[in-house]
């Protein structure tokens, strides 16, 4: 067997080789420390709605609103159309806006209807399907 060496080849191969090892060597480290020292998302064990708001995805009107310890006086209830319930908005001192959406209830004849303030006890038990938010 002959062997044909060719030095202007090997050193360009080398080099190849060489920087895409330097490459894989450098992407590995960044992400693994990029890992660290970060709160994984989301932290359904927090209550700010930024960090958990995938989590009440799901759950029913009652657990979010306890979830989230929200009073009756601080939401209303989404009616779009008329008679028709979506879910509940959420306002927090003025800084945060959450949207908490169910499957469209119907409320049928008015004898059904109760005050306004009142009519998201026709929905607190339904699953919650979308989050909407803002924050100031």
């Amino acid at each position: 067997m002959t062997y044909i060496y060719c030095e202007g080849l090997y050193n360009y191969m080398r080099t190849i080789f060489t920087s895409f090892g330097l490459t894989l060597i450098v992407i590995i480290v960044s992400c693994s420390s990029s890992k660290k020292g970060t709160i994984k998302y989301p932290d359904c064990s927090s209550i700010d709605i930024s960090k958990m708001d995938t989590c009440l995805l799901g759950m029913t009107l009652r657990q979010a609103i306890s979830k989230l310890k929200i009073d009756a006086s601080h939401f209303y209830v989404i009616e779009e159309p008329i008679f028709a319930l979506r879910g509940i908005s959420i306002k927090i001192n003025d800084t945060s806006d959450i949207k908490l959406y169910v499957q469209k209830t119907l409320i049928k004849e008015r004898k059904d209807s109760l005050e306004f303030s009142r009519r998201y006890l026709f929905i607190i038990d339904k699953q919650i399907k979308m989050v909407s938010w803002t924050k100031d």
